[in-house]
């Protein structure tokens, strides 16, 4: 008896140990969320904003998100568009001024498609010699990557003719942003890290000039400066030429890369804005990978500010897109992220790479990332 008693007395005695020294993993568990069934599951292809709706596809199916529900704030008001797609997937969606466009890769070929509303679509028509792959809107202006074999090429796409831009060799166009006087365009091989960066002025085709063999994961406007992020997480400045900005992903691992998403985030009722940037970071030989995003502090005009740092949402509460970090710990960092948008209510959505859409918003009592049910 005396025995038993002292064994319990030694047990109780570790455990309080145990959870005194450890108190901030025993946090980290109690936030953890159980998984919401996403309403957009799978792949999501990236974000658009059109007709001031925001868009995202999986599958053969096109989303329409038409805001929170009123009086709900844990739910949005979507609105599905089947078979968009037809019989094969949404690939990618890109839109200008007025058109919205579907890249679908339907029976082993790309098929590009269009709408002037979001819901009736019809099929552009397309040179056979141009093989669309893929496809980014800026402004009124459509650019397309187009090609096989490691063979590739960039075109314009004005909504009737389509017009030849450059060569890219086996380098594929993946990415396009505008800081309203000139376009700039990433394209990269899709077997290694090598690249290029092109500008052009949206008039004549003979002004496209390759600013330099650097490859980029993606590209973004942030007003009046454009920046791009390579894939060991750099941030770089493009204008007449390619200067690195100094800001970099933060990590305790060397093995960190950037996924190429990229989206600004602005504070709800202030103008305070962050550059949000998907991550991957792991140690090598084990499971406890770090995804997610992080954000590094924009001025109110949206240019990056000197002397900021990227870091993980939640350690500056008072300018974070979460309010708390062990809670985006245990959620939102165990999920690569594809894509990121803030949407026009303001709430931040992320494409995951195959748990489909996640929101942060109101659940309960609680502010929490968890699958857009």
């Amino acid at each position: 008896m005396k025995k038993q008693l002292i064994l319990k007395i030694f047990f109780t005695f570790i455990i309080l140990t145990l959870v005194s020294c450890s108190d901030p993993i025993f946090k980290t568990i109690s936030q953890e969320e159980k998984q919401l069934e996403p309403h957009v599951k799978g792949s999501p292809t990236n974000f658009v904003e059109f007709n001031s709706k925001m868009y995202v596809a999986s599958g053969t199916t096109l989303y329409r998100y038409d805001g929170t529900k009123s009086g709900k704030p844990s739910e949005g008001n979507w609105y599905d568009i089947p078979n968009v797609g037809k019989n094969g997937i949404i690939r990618q969606l890109a839109v200008t001024n007025n058109v919205m466009y579907v890249l679908c890769g339907e029976s082993g070929q790309n098929v590009l498609r269009k709408s002037s509303n979001g819901t009736s679509w019809s099929d552009v028509h397309v040179n056979d010699d141009i093989l669309v792959q893929s496809v980014y809107g800026v402004n009124n202006q459509l650019f397309i990557g187009a090609g096989t074999n490691n063979v590739y090429s960039i075109y314009k796409y004005d909504g009737s003719n389509f017009e030849f831009l450059i060569a890219t060799e086996n380098r594929l166009l993946n990415g396009a942003a505008s800081n309203g006087t000139s376009y700039f365009l990433i394209a990269k091989d899709l077997g290694s890290n090598t690249g290029s960066t092109y500008s052009y002025d949206g008039i004549n085709t003979n002004s496209i000039t390759n600013l330099g063999n650097t490859s980029f994961m993606g590209i973004i406007s942030l007003g009046s400066q454009i920046v791009a992020i390579s894939r060991n997480g750099f941030l770089f400045y493009i204008t007449t030429n390619i200067l690195q900005t100094g800001h970099k992903l933060n990590s305790s691992s060397s093995n960190l890369f950037a996924t190429g998403a990229l989206a600004i985030w602005t504070a709800p009722h202030t103008s305070n804005k962050l550059l949000l940037a998907g991550r991957q970071d792991g140690m090598n030989f084990s499971v406890n990978y770090l995804q997610g995003y992080q954000e590094l502090e924009l001025d109110s005009s949206g240019n990056i500010i000197s002397g900021a740092s990227f870091r993980d949402p939640g350690i500056n509460p008072s300018l974070s897109t979460v309010n708390d970090n062990a809670s985006y710990k245990t959620n939102m960092e165990k999920n690569p992220v594809n894509h990121l948008h803030q949407a026009g209510d303001g709430i931040l959505f992320a494409a995951t790479q195959a748990k489909g859409v996640w929101s942060y918003r109101q659940r309960g009592d609680r502010w929490l990332w968890n699958a857009e049910q």
